[in-house]
């Protein structure tokens, strides 16, 4: 559930609500949470063009405790956030536009991500690139992210 208040928005995360800072790109929106939620816990960043697949990733993000750095639906957000180093774990579209330019930057960086994708299959030089495939439910989320970062109390340093 998404209350949209001017810039801010307030989003349901089990039964409570917790602010949000949006930062508008055209016509997609940059999510970012706050500082302190980002530093108690590992945090999730969402690169996902389909609006609804990563608001769907998001809610299972967030039930599982995880955090949630942010959401990015075109090249020019994905870069920003990647910039600002609020994320412990990259979640990325396979195929999103710039998708390769993406994870090489991911893995010249040593950044533990995944490719969330429809194929089983990835050819070199992404082939050691751990994939979700959707559908997938929230527990292969789960044991993807804990693989990658830990559990979801597993305090950020």
């Amino acid at each position: 559930m998404l209350l949209n208040v001017s810039a801010l928005h307030y989003v349901k995360c089990d039964s409570t609500f917790r602010l949000r800072r949006t930062y508008l790109d055209t016509s997609h929106t940059f999510v970012v949470t706050n500082s302190a939620e980002l530093s108690r816990r590992p945090s999730v960043l969402i690169i996902e063009d389909d609006a609804l697949v990563a608001e769907m990733i998001a809610e299972m993000v967030s039930e599982l405790g995880y955090g949630l750095a942010g959401r990015a639906h075109d090249t020019q957000s994905a870069h920003q956030a990647l910039r600002s180093d609020r994320y412990d774990v990259v979640l990325l579209d396979m195929l999103f536009q710039g998708q390769d330019e993406l994870a090489d930057l991911l893995q010249r960086n040593k950044t533990p991500h995944a490719f969330v994708t429809d194929y089983s299959e990835i050819k070199p030089p992404y082939d050691k690139v751990p994939l979700l495939i959707k559908p997938f439910s929230a527990e292969q989320l789960r044991l993807l992210l804990h693989h990658l970062v830990g559990p979801p109390a597993h305090a950020r340093v």
